[in-house]
C-alpha cells in the first residue's frame, strides 16, 4: 500500500504469505512484525521484500536457504537477510532467491538447481556438481559488473547490467539462456544487439523488455511462452505483433504485459484462466 504495508493471499501453507496461521488464506492478509516495504517479489513457498530503507525481508520456507537463514526450516516468519547490505531489487524463484545492492553487486543464494545461483566451482555452494543449499548470500562471479535487474526462473536465473545488457545462467535444457545453444552455463550475455529494462523468467523460458519497448522471447514453447515462435527458440526474438510495451512480469508457463496505451496482452498456458481471456484456451500471440 502507499503506507509501506504488505498484504498477502492464497496459499500459506509454509508461511509465504507471512501470516501468523499455516493454511489457504482467502482474504488480503498485512505481513506480520514487518517494516514499510517499498518491493515485494513473490516465489514458490516463499517472499521477499525491501523496506523503504533499503533493507531486505524474507519469509515462509527455508528448507533450502532461500530465506538466507543458516538454519534450514519449514516455515518461517519475516527475516532480514545480509543487515550490513542494503538492497534495491530482489527477487524471490521456486527454492532460491537473488538480489541487488544500491552499489548494484548481485547476490544469489538457496537451492543451486541447475547452476541457478550462478555460482563457480569452489564456492561454498558448489558440491560436486549436485544441487546444493546455499543459506548465506552468494556474490556472483562478475566482480567489475553492476546489474539494476534480476530475475528467478526454475533452474535458471538471468539479470540486466547498468548497461542494459542481458546475462543469463543456469540449466539450458530449453534454450532459455538465449545463447543459441542448449549446454547450461555461468553468467552469459544473450545473443543479439538488444538493450533490456526488464527481463522476467519462467520455466524453460525468458523474456526481456527492450529500451525501445519491445519483448523479446526465448527458450520453451509449447504453451506459446513465446508468442509467435511456434517452437522452442534459443536466441531472444520479438513476441507477435507491433505494440510497445512498458512492464512485463512472467509465470510458469505465461506472460502478460502492460502496453504504453495501458492495455494488457497475455500469452501462454491458460490452464487455470491466467490469461483473463475469459476461457481456457492457450494462446500463441498477446491477447487482450
Amino acid at each position: 500500500t502507499t503506507d509501506g504495508d504488505a498484504y498477502c493471499w492464497g496459499s500459506s501453507v509454509n508461511g509465504q504469505l507471512g501470516s501468523d496461521t499455516l493454511g489457504i488464506v482467502s482474504q488480503p492478509y498485512r505481513v506480520q512484525k514487518a517494516p514499510p516495504f517499498a518491493k515485494i517479489s513473490t516465489g514458490e513457498d516463499h517472499s521477499c521484500a525491501i523496506t523503504t530503507a533499503g533493507k531486505l525481508y524474507c519469509w515462509g520456507e527455508n528448507q533450502h536457504g532461500e530465506l538466507g537463514l543458516s538454519v534450514f526450516s519449514k516455515y518461517s516468519p519475516a527475516v532480514q537477510v545480509a543487515p550490513q547490505l542494503t538492497w534495491s531489487f530482489v527477487s524471490a524463484g521456486p527454492h532460491d532467491s537473488c538480489g541487488i545492492t544500491t552499489e548494484g553487486k548481485l547476490y544469489c543464494w538457496g537451492l543451486d538447481n541447475g547452476g541457478a545461483l550462478g555460482v563457480e566451482a569452489g564456492d561454498p555452494c558448489e558440491m560436486d556438481g549436485a544441487p546444493e543449499q546455499c543459506a548465506l548470500p552468494l556474490r556472483q562471479p562478475m566482480d567489475s559488473q553492476r546489474f539494476t535487474a534480476v530475475a528467478t526462473g526454475v533452474n535458471h536465473s538471468c539479470a540486466i547490467n547498468t548497461e542494459g545488457v542481458l546475462y543469463c545462467w543456469g540449466s539450458n535444457d530449453r534454450g532459455q539462456l538465449g545463447s543459441g545453444f542448449r549446454e547450461p552455463l555461468t553468467p552469459t550475455p544473450v545473443m543479439g544487439d538488444a538493450r533490456f529494462t526488464a527481463v522476467s523468467a519462467g520455466r524453460g523460458f525468458t523474456c526481456g523488455l527492450t529500451k525501445g519497448g519491445i519483448v523479446e522471447c526465448w527458450g520453451a514453447d509449447d504453451d506459446g511462452q513465446l508468442a509467435g515462435r511456434a517452437a522452442d527458440a534459443t536466441v531472444p526474438a520479438p513476441v507477435a505483433g507491433t505494440t510497445r510495451f512498458v512492464s512485463l512480469s512472467s509465470g510458469l508457463a505465461h506472460s502478460c504485459a502492460l502496453s504504453t496505451d495501458h492495455l494488457v496482452y497475455c500469452w501462454g498456458s491458460n490452464s487455470n484462466g491466467q490469461l483473463g481471456t475469459g476461457v481456457h484456451k492457450r494462446s500463441f500471440q498477446p491477447a487482450k
